[in-house]
């Protein structure tokens, strides 16, 4: 991931930019995800805000708001399709705004705007699907937008790709083999004769029990390591009763011995909270889930950081307890060590 701290350009398009999209911002009334926000802002045309630059995905840029820059906006070109995550983050705690504006050929229209991603902190974001085309990406104080306040702020800005969500699934639905999507929290997959989806078998989103017998009769469960006391605690951990031994092929992955996916399939090892080569997970398609946009972010086995735990989830990684979240002096996150 790249960090790019502002430097003030001048562009051919500027004016045009600057004029276009200060224009907007002073006429129009927005709604957040979460909050009431109305930008109520009249900039005079003849003293914009400074057109701060391109951003990119992946690119974290840093900039500092004043008096005379009281907020950023940057262009963002893109071909279209990419749900992302937009979030800015004020390393010194000031309360942050987000505005997003298209180019329609004419001018610019505003697409959404956020000033607060959750009721525990000040940071906004948003989620959007772009379409073709150029976007303006404005950042700067509630307090300034909105009351025409104090501007002055520090900030860093990202654009990040947010990979497509896995459906999820009601009590009753299919699940496993070729059907699309995951159970529901609470709910687990029950296959029918215990094969795990052998042969592209669908199971039925079952609701997993509330209490089990203390009778010991040791199952084996699909995707899970070892054995349970009884086939009722298997399937209140959430894991399908399954015959003991070597795995249906295609079904099981990972492992000791590093078991496959056939081809479209991915291993899924979300439900562990651990790390280790000896994980087994169950291959499923990799496919689209609705996850929140609020930011609470998790550590996943591959070192890597994420919005949240749906969106972890989301890309079959098991939760890292050893990492915890950290934020640089730059205000970006990051996992590290506890």
């Amino acid at each position: 991931m790249r960090m790019n701290r502002v430097r003030r350009v001048t562009s051919p398009l500027k004016s045009l930019i600057a004029v276009a999209a200060l224009a907007v911002v002073a006429s129009c009334s927005t709604q957040a995800d979460d909050t009431e926000f109305e930008a109520v802002v009249a900039v005079d045309v003849d003293n914009p805000a400074l057109f701060a630059g391109y951003i990119d995905f992946e690119t974290v840029v840093a900039g500092d708001l004043t008096f005379d820059s009281p907020y950023d906006y940057y262009i963002l070109p893109t071909d279209g399709g990419e749900e992302s995550l937009i979030r800015a983050k004020s390393p010194s705690g000031d309360d942050l705004a987000l505005i997003v504006l298209r180019w329609n050929g004419q001018g610019w229209t505003r697409v959404a705007a956020n000033d607060n991603c959750s009721s525990t902190g000040f940071d906004p974001c948003l989620t959007l699907t772009f379409d073709e085309g150029f976007y303006a990406v404005l950042v700067g104080t509630t307090d300034y937008l909105a009351r025409r306040g104090d501007p002055r702020a520090s900030y860093t800005l990202r654009v990040a790709r947010v990979e497509p969500t896995i459906p999820t699934l009601d009590e009753g639905d299919m699940c496993g083999g070729q059907i699309r999507g995951v159970c529901a929290d609470g709910l687990y997959c029950d296959y029918p004769d215990n094969e795990c989806g052998a042969a592209d078998v669908p199971g039925l989103c079952q609701r997993r029990p509330d209490a089990c017998t203390q009778i010991f009769e040791p199952v084996c469960a699909c995707g899970a390591i070892g054995t349970f006391p009884n086939a009722c605690e298997a399937a209140a951990a959430g894991f399908d009763q399954a015959p003991c031994g070597f795995p249906p092929p295609g079904e099981f992955c990972g492992g000791p011995d590093d078991v496959q996916c056939p081809s479209g399939k991915s291993c899924d090892l979300s439900f562990y909270r651990s790390c280790g080569p000896e994980l087994s997970g169950e291959c499923v398609f990799k496919e689209a889930r609705t996850c929140t946009t609020i930011y609470d972010p998790v550590c996943g086995c591959d070192g890597e950081l994420y919005p949240n735990d749906c969106l972890r989830r989301a890309e079959l990684v098991a939760l890292d307890p050893s990492l915890e979240v950290k934020t640089d002096a730059s205000g970006r996150d990051f996992c590290a060590s506890k």
